[in-house]
């Protein structure tokens, strides 16, 4: 009889088994031949059995050779064990592990802060503090911990944790000049209660867009302009935000906001966004036809909302037709766009709507409706498309116009007599909503200022002239405040002296605060766009700086009034200074009659640098008056 090697390392003996009574031969487990394994005990090998399966196996021979080499692999790639010198622990030490945290130890408020902020962050009722998976967790995580109640975090360390996120954003927000907010008056769908959202917006030192929600207000009286008036100037006044320093608000287009922000005395704008919803609201869900498609169509999609027998047997028919298998969604009467999606799946299954409808006799459309809701579908594709683009975190107020521009070209494009009705409809609410947008400055400044835009998207030669007329006095009024204040400053520092250089130098010295004042006045018109604007104007500075210090370098001995009679001329000549050479932009004229040094503030090394910084954090800006033509 034989078995199988016992106690034996090498992996030849997967494929020999030895007799029980005679151990000097070992018999193959592939062919059942003896092989001689020694003389004796002591002369025992393996040698002539690797060589049997090497000439009789060879596919066996070659398996056993590959296992070799990984169990080799493998122990060369472990470490060698470190070797450990054993320590006893202390008494007090293996105590000190089992005894509760403290309530005021270090190690216990951290893990309330971090419970309070997983609470804020994932919108966690604070009852799960008491739920008992999130017991198990926290007790695995750490034994010694106590889970406090949920009471303790409502009422303690939460409203801590809200304490010092404020003084930190309070520290942010001061370095800005200007802040502009949005507004969003809402009402729960449980509770029916009432809330004001208002969100700040402002730029950094760096001049990077920064936004936070600064305040949730529950509105428990009657939503009339006064209160909400007074709610805004409240929120205002807890984060210490002059009302001086509001660019602008964005709101709804409801009349007791509107009236609010008046009452406030600050700028404010209507959301294009929520003028699209009224477009449509006005212009199609007020059609008999649309009323219609829009009623049979929500009693369809609720059919298989509340039937799984229905659910299953439409996945099984959108197989068989190879049919995207996605489900039917269900529109809010309240958002447009719900209905659109809701038509565009209804019309991606309509094979398999209208077999399933013949089978079980349910109401379906018609024909003709199907063919409303695909014109539905065809017309308000472009309205969905620019209503995602203004919600994304990096639109802004210079977005509107040309949205607006965009969009009555892409209706008045729609040729198809099927579309006509809808197309017409559309085009006259969208010419009596919008048209609003360009009688406001905020606009008007925001999207000339833009370099993608510019003077472009405007609907009139009127409306164009009206936007460089608003953007050449609103630099005009800051600059002669600036002019002003500068003239009065050299005035009183006026020296007789027989250099004019030195009147020169000494009017470059006493200019810093001034044209300070002079970017801080012109930012407030430019900050509606962010940095976009900012990066735009300076280069404008940079252009007028470049020919200026080369027209000084070359022209000493010219006298100062002679210096400011010819700047203009130089804008339009080509200056070479060093190795580069730059030329004017024909499209801007600078009439300068100061030139000032200001310090800007150098960003980190870590960050990319604006593109309108340079290697020094000192800059010369020339500058007085902008006169902006065809921008």
């Amino acid at each position: 009889m034989f078995v199988m090697a016992q106690n034996r390392t090498s992996q030849i003996w997967n494929h020999f088994s030895v007799e029980r009574k005679d151990d000097v031969k070992a018999q193959c487990n592939h062919c059942t031949a003896k092989i001689v394994r020694g003389t004796n005990l002591k002369a025992f090998g393996t040698t002539s059995l690797f060589n049997h399966i090497r000439t009789k196996h060879p596919d066996v021979y070659r398996q056993l050779e590959a296992d070799k080499a990984a169990a080799l692999a493998q122990r060369t790639d472990d470490p060698p064990a470190k070797k450990t010198k054993f320590s006893q622990e202390t008494m007090s030490a293996f105590i000190e592990k089992t005894r509760p945290l403290q309530k005021d130890s270090d190690r216990a408020r951290a893990i309330d802060k971090a419970i309070a902020y997983m609470i804020a962050l994932d919108e966690e009722p604070f009852t799960v503090v008491e739920r008992i998976g999130f017991k198990h967790v926290a007790s695995v995580m750490e034994p010694r911990y106590e889970m406090r109640s949920r009471k303790f975090y409502a009422d303690t360390v939460v409203p801590e944790v809200y304490d010092n996120l404020e003084k930190k954003m309070l520290a942010r927000m001061s370095t800005a000049d200007f802040m502009s907010f949005t507004t969003d008056e809402w009402t729960c769908e449980y509770t029916t209660t009432s809330y004001l959202t208002v969100t700040a917006h402002w730029l950094d030192d760096y001049y990077r867009r920064q936004s936070a929600v600064i305040a949730l207000v529950h509105l428990t009286e009657s939503k009339t302009a006064g209160n909400l008036s007074k709610e805004f100037l409240r929120v205002l006044q807890q984060w210490h935000i002059p009302v001086t320093k509001v660019n602008l608000v964005l709101r709804d287009n409801g009349p007791n906001i509107t009236k609010a922000m008046r009452e406030s005395a600050v700028a404010s704008i209507g959301c294009l966004a929520h003028t699209l919803q009224l477009v449509i609201k006005d212009a199609l869900f007020v059609q008999k036809s649309v009323e219609d498609v829009l009623s049979i169509a929500r009693t369809v999609v609720g059919h298989f909302k509340h039937s799984s027998t229905a659910k299953e047997r439409l996945q099984d028919l959108q197989r068989t037709m190879k049919l995207p298998e996605h489900q039917l969604i269900q529109d809010v009467t309240t958002r447009w766009n719900s209905s659109y999606m809701m038509l565009v799946r209804l019309v991606e299954q309509r094979k398999a709507l209208i077999v399933y409808a013949d089978e079980h006799n349910i109401r379906m459309l018609t024909t003709e409706q199907w063919t409303t809701a695909e014109n539905i579908c065809t017309v308000l594709k472009y309205f969905d498309v620019e209503t995602r683009r203004l919600s994304a975190e990096t639109a802004s107020v210079s977005d509107v116009i040309p949205t607006t521009r965009i969009l009555l070209y892409a209706l008045r494009g729609l040729k198809p007599p099927r579309l006509l009705t809808l197309r017409n409809a559309l085009l006259r609410a969208m010419e009596s909503r919008c048209k609003v947008f360009e009688q406001s400055t905020e606009c008007l400044l925001a999207t000339i200022l833009d370099p993608r835009y510019k003077a472009k998207y405007f609907t009139s030669t009127e409306v164009k002239e009206d936007a460089e007329q608003k953007l050449r006095n609103a630099c005009n009024h800051d600059l002669q405040l600036i002019t002003a204040d500068t003239i009065n400053t050299a005035e009183d520092n006026e020296e007789d002296t027989n250099d004019p250089w030195e009147s020169f130098r000494r009017s470059v010295a006493t200019t810093g605060d001034a044209i300070g004042k002079f970017n801080s006045c012109l930012l407030s018109q430019l900050k509606i766009n962010g940095n976009i604007s900012y990066q735009f104007v300076m280069y404008l500075f940079r252009v007028a700086h470049n020919k200026a210090v080369a027209f000084l370098q070359v022209n000493r001995c010219l006298r100062q009034s002679d210096i400011f009679r010819k700047f203009p001329q130089l804008l339009t000549r080509r200056q070479t200074t060093g190795s580069s050479t730059r030329t004017a932009s024909p499209s801007c004229q600078f009439s300068p009659s100061v030139i000032c040094r200001r310090r800007q503030p150098a960003c980190p090394a870590s960050e990319s640098s604006a593109p309108w910084e340079t290697s020094s954090p000192t800059r010369e800006v020339a500058c007085h008056q902008i006169t902006l033509r065809n921008c």
